[in-house]
């Protein structure tokens, strides 16, 4: 059998018992013993030490590292999104545009813009019913992108600290490690 180097250490920390095989192993080769051994104190020593201390503002400066980045990384993810957006509607007006001049919709004869024009009046007609609603929708759409906006940036002075004062989800992450 070939010298335990890989599963030594596994050994020696206590994360997996020694297979039969490894066992007879250990004992018939004083090398891989010895190994052992050492790996064992090194465990025990590297135990009973304290755990380091993190410097004096080091949570401070990693969570904010972290932030900014986050932060770095939702205003790319925000500008792709938004171009991607931007361009499926340039792309959905030119389409509509060529369908319409490749049609002949724009140049079409009188009798035909007036029927046109009368299937549009009957669509209005239809339409204006339910209008209200459509407006009552578009307001709470509107309200709601709205409260958004306010959430993401804020109405309020940054920092004031007063009772009623709300940060922005992005600028105020948990405090990690600190109570």
């Amino acid at each position: 059998m070939a010298h335990l180097d890989r599963e030594i250490e596994e050994i020696a920390a206590g994360e997996r018992h020694a297979t039969r095989e490894e066992r007879a192993h250990l004992d018939a080769c004083e090398a891989c013993a010895r190994a052992l051994t050492l790996a064992t104190e090194i465990d025990r020593v590297l135990a009973s030490q304290p755990p380091p201390v993190a410097p004096e503002h080091f949570i401070a400066a990693t969570l904010t590292r972290v932030r900014r980045e986050r932060w770095r990384s939702e205003q790319r993810l925000d500008l792709a999104f938004n171009v991607i957006v931007g361009l499926a509607g340039l792309i959905g007006l030119a389409g509509l545009w060529i369908v319409l001049t490749a049609a002949g919709v724009l140049s079409m004869s009188a009798g035909v813009a007036t029927v046109f024009v009368d299937v549009v009046n009957q669509a209005f007609r239809a339409f204006l019913p339910v209008l209200p609603m459509y407006v009552l929708a578009a307001a709470v759409l509107f309200s709601g992108l709205g409260v958004w906006w306010w959430a993401e940036h804020g109405l309020e002075q940054k920092g004031s600290g007063g009772p009623f004062s709300v940060q922005s989800s992005r600028a105020s992450a948990p405090q990690m490690g600190r109570r």
